[in-house]
Parts: C-alpha cells; sequence; structure tokens
C-alpha cells in the first residue's frame, strides 16, 4: 500500500521532463517551483496506494545534507489550488499521509471529526485503501506495511553495501593475482 522512495523516484524523472501541453501543474504561473515539485510528487502516487510527507521531502532532497522537513511539504500540499469540492483533485494530495499513517486532511485539519478529513478519507476508501479510527483519529489499517517497507529498504541498501565491498575485495585481488577466476571465488564480506 505505501509507496517507497525508489518508486517515487523513478516516476518523477520521467515528470520532470514534462512536456504535456496542458499540464495543469507547469503552466499555473501562481505556484512556486518548490510547490510545483512537491504537486509532481504527489501526482505520481497512483490510486490505491499512498506515501508520506516525508518520502515526498526525501524524493525532492535526495542527497542533499540536511534533507527537506517534511513539514515544508505538508505546507505545499495543503495549499494545492486544485483541491476543489466539486470534483477529484488534479493533484492527488490525499494519498500523502503521515508516516505513522495519521490521516491530516485537506488545509491541515487533523481532527478526525472535520470535514477535510472525512473527504480524504472517503476518497482513499474509494480507491481501497482501508482506515481504522484510533483515539479520535483515522490511521491505516495495515501501517506494518510501511514498516515491512522500510525494513525490506534497510536490507537492500545493506546488501548493496556488501555487494559493493565484495566488487572491491575482487577488485583488489585481481589487480595483485591478475586472475580473474580466483576473485571470482571471493566469498562476500559480510
Amino acid at each position: 500500500m505505501f509507496i517507497l522512495v525508489q518508486e517515487l523516484s523513478v516516476s518523477l524523472k520521467t515528470l520532470a521532463q514534462c512536456n504535456r501541453v496542458k499540464c495543469c501543474i507547469c503552466t499555473d504561473a501562481h505556484l512556486t517551483a518548490f510547490q510545483r515539485a512537491v504537486y509532481h510528487v504527489a501526482a505520481c502516487v497512483p490510486a490505491g496506494r499512498v506515501t508520506s510527507y516525508g518520502a515526498v521531502a526525501a524524493v525532492l532532497h535526495a542527497g542533499q545534507r540536511g534533507g527537506l522537513p517534511a513539514r515544508a511539504v505538508g505546507t505545499a500540499l495543503s495549499r494545492n489550488v486544485w483541491n476543489r469540492l466539486d470534483c477529484e483533485p488534479r493533484v492527488p494530495c490525499h494519498r500523502v499521509v503521515a508516516a505513522d499513517g495519521r490521516l491530516g486532511g485537506f488545509s491541515g485539519h487533523r481532527h478526525a471529526a472535520s470535514d477535510a478529513v472525512r473527504r480524504k478519507r472517503c476518497m482513499l476508501a474509494a480507491e481501497g485503501v482501508p482506515f481504522k479510527e484510533r483515539r479520535r483519529e483515522w490511521v491505516l489499517e495495515s501501517r506494518g506495511d510501511l514498516k515491512q517497507q522500510r525494513q525490506q529498504q534497510q536490507q537492500q541498501q545493506q546488501q548493496h553495501w556488501v555487494d559493493a565491498e565484495w566488487l572491491r575485495a575482487a577488485a583488489r585481488q585481481y589487480l595483485v593475482t591478475g586472475n580473474a577466476t580466483a576473485a571470482e571465488r571471493l566469498p562476500p564480506s559480510q
């Protein structure tokens, strides 16, 4: 249900070269460059899936020191100019939730009884995203997905590091011995 940062990054690259003639995000002169970037990332989240404000921030500032606070992403999304009551928003900001699975609602409303949170919950429920009420707040029913995905992401990063270490050791062995087959037999370092 949750979308990983890598999945969003791939989609963002395709949107970064936006050449659609009537892209609602690119043609609005009232938006800042930061708002456009946030809206493009939010537009990458498919129906039935959600992501967190922190994941959007990570996509926008990948590799930069200090990073971007998730709160700035939330502020940009709360000012979504296409969030009207009479239609589905062109920028699906309802698919971005807090990292712990809580709904924030539109325009920063958090209380479960607010119309904005009800609308966000209804839109996500229509897309098949399950929620439950906890302490007067709506929370994703399967937050374990996010925890599991974070663990998978950490394991992949660790495996990448192990693979890189093995590759360095194999390269050193090849440089020392000149024997590629001996280098290939090196066990991965732990």
